[in-house]
C-alpha cells in the first residue's frame, strides 16, 4: 500500500475541549491564547502534543484525579489524541 497518514489539529478543537473536561481553569487569557496558538502554528507531533498536555496540567485543577502530573499529561494526550486530532489517508 502506498498511502500516507496526515494529522491535524485546531485551536478550535483543544479550545472545545478545554471546555468540555473542565481544563485551563487555573490560566489566564494570555496563557490560553498562547496555547491555543501553539496548536495552530504546529503539527500535532508527539512532542507538541506533549507540550500542550503539560501546559494544561499546569493551567487546570487536576486535584480531583488523585494522580501525580506526569499521569495526568498522559491522560490529556489521550484526550488530546482522541478528540482533538484528524487522520487522513491518502494514496501516493
Amino acid at each position: 500500500a502506498n498511502s500516507t497518514e496526515r494529522k491535524t489539529w485546531s485551536a478550535s478543537a483543544v479550545r472545545s475541549m478545554c471546555i468540555r473536561m473542565e481544563r485551563y481553569t487555573r490560566g489566564d487569557c494570555e496563557a490560553y491564547s498562547k496555547m491555543l496558538e501553539f496548536v495552530d502554528t504546529h503539527e500535532p507531533t508527539i512532542d507538541n502534543i506533549e507540550q500542550v498536555a503539560w501546559d494544561i496540567v499546569r493551567h487546570s485543577d487536576m486535584t480531583a484525579y488523585d494522580m501525580e502530573d506526569e499521569e495526568c499529561v498522559e491522560d490529556i494526550m489521550f484526550d488530546l489524541a482522541n478528540d482533538c486530532i484528524r487522520y487522513s489517508f491518502e494514496r501516493a
